[in-house]
C-alpha cells in the first residue's frame, strides 16, 4: 500500500503558510497533516 505526499513551501506560498499557521497555531514546521491529525515542529 502506498503514502500521498504533498510538500508545499512555506516561504514562497502566503496561502499555503497561512494555512499552516491556522492549522498548527504556530510558526514551528514542519507541520503534518495526517487526515485531520496535526504534528508540529519546533518553533525557530
Amino acid at each position: 500500500m502506498g503514502v500521498s505526499l504533498t510538500e508545499y513551501d512555506i516561504e514562497k506560498d502566503a496561502q499555503k503558510r497561512e494555512e499552516m499557521m491556522a492549522k498548527s497555531g504556530s510558526r514551528g514546521v514542519p507541520v503534518v497533516d495526517i487526515e485531520g491529525i496535526v504534528i508540529r515542529g519546533v518553533v525557530s
